[in-house]
């Protein structure tokens, strides 16, 4: 029962442990960098005699990308230095994360120091403190209750507060608690100066400059991206992605591999119409058919465009499949048969709905495969099966019937894709197509002989309209990636980025 209980405790101690990364100061000036090197040490021996905190100092954190983590921090930017210690407590898996800046005053120093909560991606608490000479063991230990009152959660607590609407300066700061920490360190080394609450802001990790990666190119040995198999600027644009190595790879295969699945609606202007024109003259005297006259044509018209298509990867920005879909126009016909000699009226057009199918080969291009907005270029190639008369209505024995129209359509297109998850995208594609073989002149049926004479019914019957030879349309869409390599999170021999 003891053992058991002295386990209990023990583990509940080692859960309450929160993990705290001291990382280095930033000397304002070659003055202050005697003091600015030992303040890590100094707050360490601090914080270790206080059980509930576990201390990580910059000499046990792992590379950063694949650069030491000692030289990752002598190389950030000055102006970013909260920004590098979040980066390096990140990689350190640490709870919270201290730094600061340090200046020399004509007696003693000036210390600013930051308190990162590292799980939120926050500044909790900044607080500036002015040392005497041998004021720095009283200065670690009120910095160390400063951090725990962070740790318990008195200072930074941000949800109550908040909906109060209280100012930045307020704002998730338990202000009783921490006036008397500060208040105390105060009275025992002579004065904090400034006191700022919880940044309200995300904390930005500090990007990788063209002129790193020049600096980079000057040293000696391998370089970065060779070891990874990376031009330089594909190098610099993984380390400003943010992305894990194996991730970075993944997008770097793009559709490569990739089964793409895709769904379209949209609208536009393209040949789906059609039109039947029929005429025919009788003989007053035998009623025998004196002259057959009818054309099918297919006309440009305003609908729906519905779809979908299959395509392969065959390169990380090439994709090759098949583009299948159909649109939907009007159908309307024409008919009247009349006697030679009478008077006629014609009857009224009948119009109804109409599909036209199309099914072709597909090349598409999605150029910067990295990026989660890609501009798309392609092209297809497609057959476009109109309809015919008697599948709208009956034509009978006088009206012949015209076969289906049938055309080749070329089509360019433009658009964009975006992603929406690791395997989902939605996209826009405007194509524009062109008849390139096929019926774009219409063909006429006139069989007989035309009445002559005055009042010939013939010189009132229509001609047929040629098609026009380009369309459009706007395409929206959404396209789903299977099977492609699965990149593992552990690769490069076991590196973790």
């Amino acid at each position: 029962m003891l053992a058991f209980a002295l386990f209990s405790m023990f583990s509940a101690h080692a859960e309450e442990s929160s993990r705290v990364f001291v990382g280095p100061f930033s000397a304002q000036g070659s003055s202050a960098e005697v003091l600015t090197a030992a303040l890590p040490e100094i707050l360490e021996e601090q914080l270790r005699q206080n059980e509930a905190l576990d201390v990580i100092l910059l000499s046990s954190v792992g590379p950063i990308h694949d650069t030491p983590a000692d030289v990752y921090a002598a190389s950030c930017p000055e102006s970013e230095f909260v920004g590098c210690a979040y980066v390096l407590a990140e990689a350190a898996t640490a709870d919270f994360a201290l730094t600061g800046t340090v200046q020399s005053l004509e007696s003693g120093s000036r210390v600013q120091v930051h308190i990162v909560d590292v799980a939120a991606a926050r500044e909790a608490l900044s607080f500036q403190v002015d040392l005497a000479e041998g004021d720095s063991a009283v200065f670690a230990e009120g910095v160390g209750r400063v951090l725990m009152a962070v740790v318990r959660g008195e200072v930074g607590q941000e949800q109550d507060l908040r909906e109060q609407g209280e100012s930045p300066v307020e704002e998730g700061v338990d202000q009783t608690i921490v006036s008397q920490e500060l208040d105390q360190l105060s009275t025992e080394i002579g004065g904090v100066t400034t006191l700022e609450g919880r940044l309200d802001m995300e904390i930005d990790r500090p990007r990788f400059s063209m002129a790193e990666l020049v600096e980079e190119m000057n040293t000696e040995g391998s370089k970065p991206w060779e070891r990874l198999e990376m031009t330089p600027r594909e190098y610099l644009r993984y380390k400003n992605s943010g992305e894990p190595l194996y991730r970075w790879q993944e997008l770097l295969d793009g559709r490569r591999g990739h089964l793409m699945l895709r769904a379209h609606l949209g609208f536009g202007r393209a040949p789906m119409d059609g039109t039947y024109y029929g005429r025919f003259v009788r003989s007053n005297d035998t009623l025998e058919v004196l002259e057959t006259y009818a054309w099918q044509n297919v006309a440009s018209g305003s609908g729906t465009n519905i779809g979908a298509a299959v395509g392969f990867g065959v390169t990380p920005e090439i994709e090759i499949g098949l583009l299948m879909g159909v649109t939907s126009g009007r159908f309307a016909s024409d008919l009247h048969s009349e006697v030679w000699g009478q008077s006629s009226i014609a009857g009224d057009p009948y119009e109804s709905s109409s599909q036209t199918p199309y099914i072709g080969p597909q090349v598409l291009a999605a150029l910067l495969p990295t990026s989660s907005v890609r501009p798309v270029v392609g092209g297809h190639f497609t057959v476009w099966r109109g309809s015919a008369a008697h599948q709208h209505l009956g034509l009978g024995a006088d009206f012949p019937e015209l076969d289906a129209p049938t055309m080749f359509l070329a089509t360019g297109l433009a658009g964009v894709e975006a992603s929406l998850g690791d395997e989902l995208d939605l996209w826009l594609h405007v194509p524009v197509s062109a008849i390139v073989s096929g019926v774009n002149t219409p063909v006429v049926y006139n069989q007989g002989e035309s009445p002559t004479g005055e009042g010939d019914p013939t010189s009132g019957w229509s001609q047929p309209t040629e098609l026009p030879a380009t369309s459009a349309a706007v395409l929206v869409g959404i396209q789903v990636r299977l099977l492609g390599a699965q990149r593992q999170e552990r690769g490069l021999d076991d590196y973790i980025d």
